[in-house]
């Protein structure tokens, strides 16, 4: 079973005639972030080489969770979803991990979950 999703982004594209156009780029960013954590149960912002990244991805994984990965260098406006992270949750670096629309932090904290038996309660319900 595949359990990753890749982000479309084409579904969240803003075009010159879309409702929001006129708001500024910062804030469309941050509702797009918000949109997709409101969307999915499991989502992982993350970037295609970063070894923490990965390690996320494979610990969700094998616990046979289904989630969004947001590969932030591989979408056209990354740097500034990476940055719109960075105001929603005060933390910019990468895996940011929300689990049930909550931010749990990134690849240590998801470890440190797993290894107290957290993990298994926050992921029992997606």
């Amino acid at each position: 079973m595949d359990t990753c999703v890749d982000f479309a982004p084409e579904e969240y594209i803003v075009t010159d005639d879309h409702p929001l156009a006129g708001s500024s780029r910062n804030t469309l960013r941050q509702d797009l972030v918000q949109s997709l954590v409101r969307k999915h149960r499991v989502v992982i912002f993350s970037k295609s080489q970063c070894p923490y990244c990965q390690h996320s991805k494979t610990l969700l994984s094998n616990f046979g969770v289904k989630f969004v990965t947001v590969e932030l260098d591989q979408v056209q406006e990354g740097n500034e979803m990476q940055t719109a992270l960075g105001e929603i949750t005060g933390v910019k670096t990468v895996p940011r991990i929300f689990i049930n629309g909550k931010c749990i932090g990134g690849s240590n904290d998801l470890s440190s979950l797993k290894k107290s038996g957290q993990l298994k309660d926050l992921l029992k319900d997606v």
